[in-house]
């Protein structure tokens, strides 16, 4: 009767290991799917935003907004990745692409109503 108990404790003991996999899976599989739809979102706004590089920035928003001012906000978390900007750089230094619309929204707020830093620029 003692061998039987044993394997019952055993079986109890797969099933919950079992079922705490199942929900460790179930929560990976949702996190990578709030991901999918982050990159789907981001994908969809560079299909219908005009995203320019930041050497580029002076042309598109004139010398209200220069791209010092750009990179600053983006340096201190101000603006935001994948909304206003994406770094398409494979090296060492960033190689930052603008989204004009946006960035103009941004510029077009109150400076109460931005966004407010989220870090020192010189801390990085």
């Amino acid at each position: 009767m003692e061998a039987v108990e044993d394997i019952q404790r055993a079986i109890l003991a797969a099933i919950r290991e079992q079922t705490q996999a199942i929900q460790s899976s179930e929560k990976t599989i949702q996190e990578a799917q709030r991901t999918q739809q982050q990159l789907i979102d981001v994908y969809r706004r560079t299909l219908t935003d005009r995203w320019v590089g930041s050497d580029d920035v002076a042309c598109e928003f004139g010398m209200a907004i220069s791209a010092r001012s750009i990179t600053n906000r983006i340096q201190d978390g101000r603006l935001e990745q994948g909304i206003h900007w994406i770094n398409t750089s494979d090296g060492d230094r960033p190689t930052y692409l603008i989204c004009v619309r946006t960035v103009m929204e941004y510029f077009k707020k109150p400076p109460q109503k931005r966004r407010p830093p989220k870090r020192n620029r010189l801390q990085n």
